[in-house]
């Protein structure tokens, strides 16, 4: 929410309450303050449109906005796993100084189009699964684990909207062919393939692909695109 005030839309951030979980916080407007959708978050290709879900909260239906872009919490989302390495992950603070790979080697956000049941993805607040850390609402890893440091990661790659068991909603990816649109920490913005991922190191000493490279703010890695 905090971003608000920088897209003209600072009634958001006007409106919200921070110190109160930040959804269901109700707008003078009507609705909720997480109602209103904001065209920059969309991905133009998203058929669907409009992105905003009819979200059941009890025996009231409310509406989301939803987004197709997800902060980068770097590996995944769980600090015991060796995730939390990113720029944006839970009660995170980074600033540039902190991000010692170079703002322009390291990925800040990455395409995930909002989930089959336009459950997951939320724009401007979300506690996703459990732990509730906000992933697959508001950040995700490159390699993410869902519900525990020991759960099996995905990875960036292929996805699709028909998706009835929402599968793909722990991955990176796109509407667009052959891999997905990135942004850096020095605000641009790069395709990247998913072939970035095929090989998956397997060794007792895994081997950080080339996106897993991009995710950390401090690895010290040399990172080469294919």
């Amino acid at each position: 929410m905090k971003i608000a005030p920088y897209i003209e839309m600072a009634n958001i951030w006007e409106q919200a309450d921070m110190t109160q979980w930040p959804w269901w916080l109700a707008s003078p407007q009507g609705g909720d303050v997480v109602s209103p959708t904001c065209p920059t978050f969309a991905c133009p290709s998203d058929a669907r449109g409009g992105l905003q879900s009819n979200y059941p909260d009890g025996a009231t239906v409310r509406k989301v906005a939803l987004t197709s872009y997800l902060g980068v919490n770097g590996r995944n989302q769980f600090q015991e796993a060796g995730g939390q390495d990113g720029i944006l992950y839970i009660n995170s603070a980074v600033g540039m100084k902190n991000i010692l790979d170079g703002t322009s080697n390291t990925i800040m956000i990455g395409e995930r189009p909002p989930s089959n049941n336009q459950v997951y993805g939320w724009q401007w607040a979300g506690a996703g699964d459990s732990p509730y850390f906000g992933t697959t609402d508001v950040v995700l890893g490159v390699h993410e684990r869902p519900l525990q440091p020991s759960g099996a990661p995905d990875f960036f790659r292929r996805g699709t909207l028909v998706d009835p068991s929402d599968i793909h909603r722990y991955h990176f990816w796109s509407l667009h062919p052959g891999g997905g649109n990135w942004a850096y920490g020095d605000a641009s913005v790069h395709f990247i393939p998913y072939n970035v991922t095929k090989a998956q190191d397997t060794s007792a000493t895994p081997i950080m692909n080339v996106l897993e490279q991009l995710a950390t703010r401090s690895g010290g890695e040399t990172v080469t695109l294919p």
